[in-house]
């Protein structure tokens, strides 16, 4: 009974987004004409789908704007141009999903898993991607700007010419993560083993507004003044003013980085 229910919701949300995507690319033609042809396309802003199962649905321009789909079944989902901007995505299933072009702008992701999606050119600004599984998905021009990525796995993931500037990448695995043309400005990288990653350059980590460095060994082709500890007497006021509810203090923001630097790598 619990699966008929299930199912009977996911072919409910489908059929409530069916025309979206082609009301996105007809956008001259009135509304009404396009739901006879292609189907409804009504807003699902603040929807309760939680644990819902949408595995493999077409859900692409949808609106999901700040609904909860926390430990929701995505997988293989195409979201593509979809607007989930501050919904509840904590602990969902989103792998191998499409979000081409989608907005995750400030939403939740903590613990999400991401394998193998499809993020390219996605806006995921201001959202809390940690802990997530990102390993093999794809970010390429994502624009990931101020986005909390604190112990998130990104092994292997193309960010190519991706923005993270002002990114917390705080522990974060990025072991053969292509970070070729990345905007790595004002980010935060603490305990971050950057030895791996494919395409980073000294120009990437130098200059103007560069990245916040400490106990983050470097590939061995870059070698800059100061190495891997380069920022940490600046680290615990940038963590105090960007995090104040994780670090209510400059003192307890050094003390928390201090932990942090006996980490030793292999």
């Amino acid at each position: 009974m619990e699966n008929d229910n299930k199912s009977e919701k996911k072919q409910a949300v489908q059929a409530l987004v069916a025309g979206c995507s082609e009301k996105r690319s007809y956008a001259v033609i009135p509304g009404y004409f396009l739901e006879r042809v292609f189907g409804h396309c009504r807003p699902l802003d603040g929807a309760k789908l939680s644990e819902a199962n949408l595995r493999s649905a077409d859900l692409r321009s949808a609106d999901f704007r700040a609904a909860s789909l926390r430990s929701a079944s995505l997988r293989s989902a195409d979201l593509s141009y979809a607007d989930l901007s501050y919904a509840n995505l904590r602990a969902a299933s989103l792998r191998s999903a499409v979000l081409r072009s989608a907005s995750l702008r400030s939403a939740s992701l903590r613990s999400a898993s991401l394998r193998s999606a499809d993020l390219s050119s996605a806006d995921l600004s201001s959202a809390d991607l940690s802990s997530a599984d990102l390993s093999s998905a794809i970010l390429s021009s994502a624009d990931l700007s101020s986005a909390v990525l604190s112990y998130a796995i990104l092994s292997s993931a193309d960010m190519r010419s991706a923005v993270l500037s002002y990114a917390d990448m705080r522990s974060a695995v990025l072991s053969y993560a292509d970070l070729s043309f990345a905007d790595l400005s004002s980010a935060i990288f603490l305990a971050t083993d950057l030895r791996t990653t494919k395409g980073l350059t000294q120009n990437q980590l130098t200059g103007k507004n560069s990245p916040y460095l400490c106990n983050s060994p470097l590939p061995g082709n870059i070698k800059i003044e100061g190495g891997k500890n380069r920022d940490c007497d600046k680290l615990a006021d940038i963590l105090h003013q960007r995090y104040p509810g994780s670090f209510d203090s400059p003192e307890a923001a050094a003390e928390f980085i201090k932990e942090q630097q006996p980490q030793t790598w292999k």
